[in-house]
């Protein structure tokens, strides 16, 4: 008999509020062992090895097998059982998933294959994969550099990382085979060449949810941002909207998410107000700075897709956003409170920004481009009416925690 550790309940009580359902070996080990030597078991093998229907209530446990090292588990009876039953967690059958959550994660986590994360080695694309890790899912990385997503990932035993390039129809259907989930988190922020918004964003989006589907996949999840529509006269809002509509003709039932602009160590927006306010005797505004902007962790939203990934969504369309809205001139002068810095704002007509980026795009390694300009004429916010960040049980973060973590 074994008794339950504090850490062995905490990790089953994170499994039931994130909605995991059914005890694949996968997640038995992620959620059980906590030692590196514990190898998960296919799930052919735990087929065999599941507990018996006619004792599914008699007391029935998993622990780490010691005696035989080609078994990762072994049934135990008693007073680990028992715990288990006081947690709410039940072997036998799914969990019940949130209580009390707006959108409910629902659907049957896929109990074969893995999750393809095309753009795993970009801002957002590595966090998902970190946090898809720790829901104890094997992760497959595709990228045009996948020894940057494995950087930090490597080591991990239910990582691989390819290469793929989205704009390859061969690659893109050899990073697909035998994923029960694919997410697209590849982006565009600047064209060159042949490398179009509509090139990346429309064709590549569209032909990888269609592999997806012909590889038999059963959940496609798309990155896509808040303000996409196929109707505006931006290049790049507009390929992000008609992205959508792609995506749910190439795989019917597609997850569409929303994120709306993001925060985090590396990021390519709250690092550039921090260093600007740092440098700059008088900080330039966009226009007057009335722009409403929501900004989310990048960490809460790579959290809220591997929720997503592994456990289904009963929503087809989320919106994530951080906890408060600001106008742009509110958040860089929230952002010099915390930083203890005095600033003066200037505001600069967006015309131009627009020709500053324009100039910029031909100059290497320039930060802004014209996209950026056109979305800050936009506001940033999440619609109430979708479901967000914390209908998947997610409390967000604040800009103020994440200059924190910097």
């Amino acid at each position: 008999m074994i008794v339950p550790s504090a850490d062995f309940r905490a990790r089953l009580e994170r499994a039931a509020e994130a909605g995991l359902l059914g005890l694949d070996a996968r997640l038995a080990g992620a959620l059980f062992a906590g030692e590196r030597e514990l190898r998960a078991m296919h799930y052919e093998h735990w087929q065999r090895m599941n507990v018996p229907a006619h004792k599914r209530f008699s007391g029935w446990a998993w622990r780490r097998g010691s005696e035989r090292r080609d078994r990762s588990c072994i049934p135990v009876r008693g007073k680990a059982c028992r715990e288990i039953v006081r947690a709410n967690i039940s072997l036998a059958r799914p969990f019940r998933g949130m209580a009390g959550a707006q959108t409910s994660l629902s659907n049957p986590r896929p109990q074969s294959g893995c999750v393809t994360v095309f753009g795993g080695s970009g801002f957002l694309g590595r966090r998902i994969v970190k946090h898809l890790l720790n829901h104890g899912l094997v992760v497959r990385s595709a990228s045009r550099h996948p020894a940057r997503a494995g950087r930090k990932q490597a080591h991990h035993e239910l990582f691989s990382a390819v290469k793929a390039d989205i704009l390859d129809r061969s690659q893109i259907a050899a990073a697909v085979s035998d994923a029960s989930t694919v997410v697209n988190a590849v982006s565009l922020y600047s064209e060159h060449g042949g490398v179009t918004f509509e090139r990346v964003h429309v064709e590549a989006a569209s032909q990888l949810a269609d592999a997806a589907r012909r590889a038999g996949a059963e959940r496609y999840i798309q990155i896509s941002g808040i303000g996409s529509d196929s109707r505006s006269r931006s290049s790049y809002i507009k390929a992000r909207g008609q992205g959508e509509e792609a995506v749910d003709v190439g795989f019917p039932g597609a997850t569409i998410v929303r994120p709306a602009v993001m925060t985090g160590r590396d990021d390519a927006f709250l690092t550039t107000i921090t260093r600007l306010l740092r440098i700059l005797p008088a900080y330039p505004l966009f226009g007057n700075g009335d722009t409403r902007l929501q900004p989310a962790s990048v960490e809460d939203v790579a959290e809220a897709i591997a929720r997503i990934a592994s456990a289904g969504a009963d929503a087809r369309l989320f919106e994530f956003g951080g906890p408060r809205v600001y106008t742009y001139r509110d958040l860089v002068l929230e952002v010099a409170r915390l930083l203890g810095i005095r600033t003066r704002l200037v505001p600069v007509p967006f015309v131009f920004w627009h020709a500053l980026a324009t100039f910029g795009e031909f100059v290497p390694g320039m930060p802004l481009t014209r996209n950026q300009v056109e979305l800050m004429q936009i506001d940033n916010v999440a619609d109430t009416r979708l479901p967000g960040l914390r209908d998947l049980g997610i409390e967000p973060h604040d800009i103020d925690q994440v200059l924190r973590s910097a």
